[in-house]
């Protein structure tokens, strides 16, 4: 999941666990490391249910390659 030295980033919010999961796994293929805030995990993950939503952390020096990943999502919205 990363070197634990990593200066870890907020990227954006997810508004589900799924979706979360879904984009570190896109971001991850693109050769970005990326993970789920560990504080974000929700008290249910089997229901994805987050009361906040879930943050999308990546390395602090690549925020703004992972940024560009997204936003060429069609579905996703900032």
């Amino acid at each position: 999941m990363g070197n634990p030295r990593t200066d870890w980033a907020d990227l954006t919010t997810a508004p589900n666990l799924l979706v979360a999961e879904l984009w570190c796994q896109l971001l991850r293929a693109a050769g970005i490391p990326a993970r789920v805030h560990p504080g974000d995990v929700p008290l249910f993950p089997a229901l994805g249910l987050g009361a906040a939503g879930v943050r999308l952390q990546v390395p602090a020096d690549q925020v703004d390659a992972a940024g560009l990943i997204l936003a060429s999502l069609e579905f996703y919205q900032e």
